[in-house]
């Protein structure tokens, strides 16, 4: 069910059952983003991702995310939110970062991954410049440019001379979860967000 509140009173403006069951299962929610007076969001009931008219709840478009390659009995769950960028709205879900227009709905690319084992569509991208981040709740931070989210399938494909060259293999490194040396001091931490220039974190 999408609700829309007033701000000032709690009124209820409007609502929509979206479709779906009532019992998706943990992070049940998802994040909405308004821009220009336009609301998007994920249904994670059913897998599909919308968009409305934030003031009238009049139903611009829905898209279904499943896809010809999903293993038997996945349902997407759009939980993070989407952002703007560029005249396309950006959505992190599951192990693909889409990107659709923002009028049509139209899905323009889907840019999978290094893998869904971190959970990638949880939260939600920062774009900073021509960069883009996303971090998991696993601890890990992706980091790719945007104009290659936007337009090509992926990591399996991803331009080659964007990928570092090694001459030897790299050790193994066991995963470090919580890394003391890089929890800011108290001093250090005040002035955030104001003097820092970019922020990632997980759950």
């Amino acid at each position: 069910n999408v609700v829309a509140l007033d701000a000032a009173t709690g009124t209820l403006r409007w609502n929509d059952l979206a479709g779906g069951t009532n019992g998706p299962p943990g992070y049940k929610g998802s994040i909405p983003m308004v821009h220009d007076g336009i609301l998007y969001l994920g249904n994670t009931s059913n897998g599909h991702f919308l968009s409305y008219d934030a003031a009238t709840g009049t139903k611009r478009w829905d898209v279904n995310l499943a896809e010809e390659d999903d293993p038997a009995g996945i349902l997407h769950r759009p939980r993070s939110a989407p952002v703007f960028y560029d005249g396309k709205v950006l959505l992190a879900e599951g192990r693909d970062i889409h990107t659709f227009d923002p009028a049509t709905g139209e899905h323009i690319n889907r840019f999978e991954t290094p893998g869904s084992f971190s959970r990638w569509g949880i939260n939600q991208p920062t774009i900073i410049g021509k960069l883009m981040l996303l971090s998991a709740p696993s601890g890990w931070v992706f980091a790719a440019p945007i104009d290659q989210i936007i337009s090509h399938p992926g990591f399996e494909d991803i331009t080659p001379s964007l990928v570092p060259e090694v001459d030897t293999p790299l050790p193994a490194q066991q995963a470090d979860y919580l890394n003391l040396d890089a929890i800011p001091a108290k001093a250090e931490a005040a002035p955030f967000p104001s003097t820092w220039l970019a922020y990632a974190g997980g759950q």
